[in-house]
């Protein structure tokens, strides 16, 4: 089999392996599998992978008491990825190219924007560092 050359192939070919890996994470675990996982009758092969993870998350798999990846991974799965900061700190050049970056153009002013994960603000200074009496 020739690798895809044009973007229309790759998409179809990513197209045809999420739609494989669906099909099959929605099967049946077979029974030597679904024994040894000790998983519950009528378990899928997407249920095994949900179990291991939690399994993984809590340190019942491993020698280290608990797996960040794994937690990580469910909570990503479950609530969302968080957004990336980037903390420009005074620096205008940063800032822009931030903005821009991020969809925005760069002769705006706000403090913070979000766009695509991304968020970009100015670091908050306290009264006290502002020269405030006090």
């Amino acid at each position: 089999m020739a690798w895809p050359k044009r973007d229309s192939e790759k998409a179809e070919a990513q197209k045809l392996l999420s739609t494989g890996y669906r099909a099959y994470l929605g099967r049946l675990v077979d029974e030597e599998h679904r024994q040894s996982l000790r998983l519950p009758e009528g378990a899928t092969w997407a249920d095994a992978i949900a179990y291991q993870t939690i399994k993984r998350a809590v340190g019942l798999i491993s020698k280290e008491n608990i797996c960040f990846t794994a937690i990580q991974e469910l909570r990503e799965t479950t609530e969302g990825k968080n957004p990336e900061r980037i903390v420009t700190a005074g620096n205008e050049e940063l800032a822009a190219l931030a903005k821009v970056l991020s969809g925005g153009p760069a002769d705006e002013s706000p403090t913070t924007i979000e766009a695509t994960g991304i968020t970009v603000s100015e670091p908050e200074i306290a009264p006290s560092e502002e020269g405030a009496e006090g």
